[in-house]
């Protein structure tokens, strides 16, 4: 009895230790991980962080399913360069101003499209500010209208856009919207809400 007893006295024993070597090579290799990716972690999460303490806390609950995205997870990859907190809240204020309360989310995703393409086309001014307060384009801009407080669907689909360059996957011609048709063909319609082609 005596000599089950030290048996399973020493059993208990190997096995503690053992548990206490692979806890500590654990902790070794999630150290080494952290040091070796420092910097990657600190580029990736920064404007996450920033997003968070730049945006205001309470936003209106979304109405909204969220949007898949188009691209594989293993691509998500963010392009921070030249994209910064504040493009991203402006860009998502004049989303909802000038389509928040649609109920399709095309219709709202597609007004952010066409402010990038029209950044991006030589006809338009090169900067987010300068196509929004371009003379006579976005009577929202005017009125004041824009210095809203967009709501977190619109946030969501300004900041994918901006970092995952979506416009890439639309014509780059479609830099009108309006609530009328123009240009020389009609790309998507909402109700009244027109997006067309150049």
């Amino acid at each position: 009895m005596r000599r089950i007893k030290k048996c399973f006295i020493l059993f208990f024993t190997v096995a503690l230790l053992w548990m206490m070597v692979l806890i500590f090579e654990s902790v070794r290799e999630v150290k080494k991980s952290k040091i070796t990716n420092k910097e990657f972690v600190s580029d990736y999460f920064k404007p996450m962080v920033e997003l968070v303490t730049t945006v205001p806390k309470r936003l209106p609950k979304p109405s909204h399913t969220p949007r898949p995205s188009p691209f594989p997870q293993s691509t998500q990859i963010p392009s921070a360069k030249g994209v910064t907190i504040k493009k991203i809240y402006r860009l998502a204020q004049l989303m909802y101003a000038e389509n928040g309360g649609a109920k399709e989310d095309d219709c709202v995703f597609l007004t952010g499209i066409v402010v990038v393409k029209r950044m991006k086309s030589k006809k338009y001014p090169d900067t987010l500010e300068g196509v929004i307060s371009q003379k006579g384009q976005y009577s929202t801009y005017q009125t004041g209208k824009i210095n809203c407080k967009p709501d977190e669907r619109c946030l969501e689909f300004a900041e994918e856009i901006l970092r995952f360059n979506l416009e890439k996957d639309y014509p780059d011609n479609l830099v009108f919207q309006a609530e009328f048709p123009q240009g020389r063909k009609i790309y998507k319609r909402f109700g009244h809400e027109y997006f067309c082609l150049e």
